[in-house]
């Protein structure tokens, strides 16, 4: 019996498959790249030699860079960094 498509059940499954294969792959290197790029532009703005905190909504800072902690050495101790 064939699909709508011309192919057999099993071959459909298989092309199916193949598909979700290719996708999860892609899928896969996309969560590389943008970890990649996140560990990028976190070293650019904790590198930085402008100092920048992190602000909540509510006015506490909640991370520093480290200009910032040469400025406030204590900001270090109380604004852990985000990444290991």
């Amino acid at each position: 019996m064939t699909t709508i498509d011309g192919l057999s059940w099993s071959e459909n499954r298989a092309r199916l498959r193949q598909q979700a294969e290719v996708l999860i792959h892609e899928g896969a290197a996309s969560e590389t790249e943008l970890t990649e790029d996140l560990a990028h532009y976190y070293a650019l703005y904790k590198f930085a030699p402008a100092a920048y905190l992190v602000v909540s909504r509510d006015g506490r800072v909640t991370e520093s860079n480290v200009a910032a902690d040469a400025l406030c050495p204590i900001a270090s101790m109380l604004f852990p960094p985000m990444l290991s």
